[in-house]
């Protein structure tokens, strides 16, 4: 009966958490750095795995926006570190030095973070993460709730389904606008 009460009790909402995440927001980077977010949209049922990543200055104005379709991968956490190892490939073609990337993929932002000699499944990936980082003058990687990335899983959620296998944009694409607008002005 305890364990049944307990079940019940982790299941209850977590109110003091719930009022934090209503408070949370989406901020601007500080003025010499580009903020990069990042997320991905599985949909087993129809094979295919979204990537959305949006690129913001200090002002909240898009510098740009990638869109992804990527074959499923079999891992999860191997699909979110190939997803970090995108990003920070397009943050480098599009040539910027200072990045602060954001994502809701915790493992993978503790991964990508440590230091230690790292044998789970996608640690080649990992690898390649911790290597391609040090090409920027500043990289922060760090996590962000669903809550402040909606930007990012919208672009991810569509490229999920569409028939392109790669979109970049140098505005803010139709798509997010709305999203995007209202996320910065929280």
């Amino acid at each position: 009966m305890e364990l049944l009460h307990d079940y019940r009790k982790a299941l209850e909402p977590n109110q003091e958490k719930q009022q934090h995440m209503e408070h949370e927001q989406w901020k601007v980077p500080c003025a010499i750095n580009i903020k990069i977010n990042f997320d991905d949209a599985i949909r087993s049922s129809i094979g295919n795995d979204g990537v959305g990543v949006i690129v913001r200055d200090c002002t909240g104005m898009c510098l740009g926006a990638l869109q992804a379709l990527v074959p499923d991968i079999i891992d999860l956490l191997t699909m979110e570190t190939y997803v970090v190892v995108m990003t920070l490939d397009f943050a480098s073609l599009k040539g910027f030095t200072n990045i602060e990337l954001k994502g809701n993929a915790i493992e993978v932002v503790t991964a990508l973070n440590g230091e230690t000699h790292d044998l789970s499944p996608p640690r080649n990936v990992i690898h390649e993460g911790r290597i391609k980082r040090r090409r920027f003058q500043y990289c922060k990687i760090s996590h962000v709730c669903r809550h402040c990335n909606q930007v990012a899983y919208a672009l991810s959620r569509d490229a999920s389904i569409m028939q392109d296998f790669f979109k970049c944009f140098e505005c803010t694409p139709v798509l997010i606008s709305d999203i995007a607008t209202a996320e910065c002005t929280l």
